[in-house]
Formats: structure tokens, sequence, C-alpha cells
């Protein structure tokens, strides 16, 4: 079993009834938004490490154990809070991920795990809602 397949596993506890965690991956806070509570960047810690998790259904932000350990959701946004989501493997050893959200917070985030960033970039297509779907 590898690292995001543990984390997921470990992430179970949160999750809704008929959701499931696809992929996961330890992360660096880089930027996460202004001190505003009513923005949804605001609600994740910066410069600490979390755990981010891609549901069937969601986007979760957690609080990172270690070990293998997660702990309680940050923040929990579904795709309709989301604007874009993007992950770019800039070097060997790291990945960068930004998440936009619709309030216009952006949270900003690195990982070394960069074995997940093709399952990232497939979850993050999935997750996000087709611009011709959503109603007029």
């Amino acid at each position: 079993m590898g690292p995001s397949k543990r984390l997921c596993k470990a992430a179970k506890g949160v999750l809704l009834q008929g959701e499931e965690a696809v992929v996961a991956v330890v992360c660096h806070t880089d930027r996460a938004g202004w001190p505003d509570p009513l923005v949804h960047a605001s609600r994740i810690p910066k410069d600490t490490d979390v755990v981010l998790v891609v549901t069937s259904h969601r986007l979760l932000i957690m609080e990172t154990l270690g070990r293998g350990h997660v702990g309680g959701p940050y923040l929990g946004v579904g795709p309709h809070k989301l604007l874009a989501l993007d992950v770019t493997h800039f070097n060997p050893a790291l990945a960068s991920i930004t998440i936009q959200y619709l309030d216009g917070s952006v949270t900003e985030l690195t990982t070394l795990t960069v074995k997940a960033v093709p399952g990232l970039r497939k979850a993050f297509h999935h997750l996000l809602p087709k611009l011709d779907d959503l109603p007029v």
C-alpha cells in the first residue's frame, strides 16, 4: 500500500456516506489567503504541513499528525466553491498545487510526493464541474 492509499484510508473518518477518497498527499502550505474569516483559504494555517485529500465529492485539507496519520479537516469544499485546481511538476523533487476558490482566495501548496501528480491531475479534472453542464 502506497503513501496515498494509506492517507486515504486514514482520512475515512471524515468522509460522507458514499464518498470515496481518490488521492491524498502531504503538502506544505506556502500561501493560504488573507486573514479574513469569510474566505475559504484563511481557514488553512500558513507555513505548516497538511494532507490534501481529493474525494469523489469534494476537496479536503486536513491536519497531518505525521507517519501516515490524519487529523481533523481544516477545510472541505465541493466543486461549486472551486474556480480552478492546478498541479505543476516544476522540478524533480517538488510539485506545486494551486487552489482558487470562487470567493477570490487562493491556497498554494508544495508537495514532495511527485509520483502523485498524474493522480492529482486526474482527480482534479473529475472533481471540477464542466462549464457546459452548469445551468444558465
